[in-house]
């Protein structure tokens, strides 16, 4: 009897506590948001902003709620009344750009178009010794008037000394990456959503094949990696389930 009491107590003051938390989320010019995740980090129960930027999601007294959203940075707030929230998030300022004709590889093409669709500042470039490139640093320069020779270029082309600087560039780029995501991201939301802190390594390599992941990561855009990290879960968990 004891027990049962127990258990009825504690089934009544969850729902005297938890109650459903509206609002709008919206920029600092009060622009309404929508489509912007929201979590309950307590509960583990997520929604999403409709089309008017208005969200409404259960919660206790004390809950902590997040907010992510592409381009701008993580939005967080603790529950201490039941009035109607207004969340407001602050806009990553983008970069502007001179306009620029890069006539290099497709890949390079989609990334920048994906980085300005997505509303992404570009990294701040580092101090490296840049790869020679067989186009740009050797041929071009032999179809110059007056021709030139590159005889750098071409030894570092040839010996495979360019082919060794991407890859360790870009294997330094990723550790980088993988470091502030352990960072900055909360592990504990992923356990609860069925990705255990052993296998976190395992899923960021999985989600790091979509093109958003990436780009955010490089960015270093917290509300964006959430978003784009969280929408790779469901994939995941069917793919490990399968094996």
């Amino acid at each position: 009897m004891k027990r049962f009491l127990q258990i009825f107590f504690v089934i009544l003051s969850s729902f005297i506590f938890s109650q459903n938390i509206s609002g709008n989320v919206m920029s600092e010019d009060e622009v309404l948001i929508p489509k912007v995740l929201i979590v309950n980090m307590s509960t583990n129960q997520k929604t999403y902003s409709d089309s008017y930027g208005k969200f409404s999601i259960n919660a206790n007294m004390g809950d902590e709620i997040r907010f992510a959203k592409e381009s701008y940075k993580l939005g967080k707030m603790v529950i201490t009344n039941n009035n109607f929230q207004v969340v407001k998030l602050e806009k990553i300022p983008q970069e502007i750009e001179e306009v620029k004709i890069i006539n290099k590889n497709l890949a390079e093409s989609q990334e920048e178009k994906l980085r300005k669709d997505i509303g992404l500042p570009k990294g701040p470039e580092k101090p490296r010794e840049k790869p020679a490139d067989a186009v740009d640093d050797i041929v071009k320069p032999l179809i110059r008037i007056p021709p030139m020779v590159n005889v750098q270029a071409i030894y570092d082309v040839v010996s495979g000394k360019s082919k060794r600087l991407r890859r360790l560039y870009k294997y330094e780029d990723l550790q980088e990456g993988l470091a502030w995501i352990h960072n900055n991201i909360d592990l504990q939301y992923f356990s609860e959503a069925g990705i255990p802190s052993e296998k976190f390594n395992d899923f960021l390599m999985f989600a790091l094949k979509d093109e958003k992941v990436l780009m955010y990561m490089k960015a270093k855009n917290i509300g964006g990696i959430t978003v784009a990290l969280d929408n790779n879960i469901n994939a995941y968990l069917e793919r490990i389930t399968k094996k």
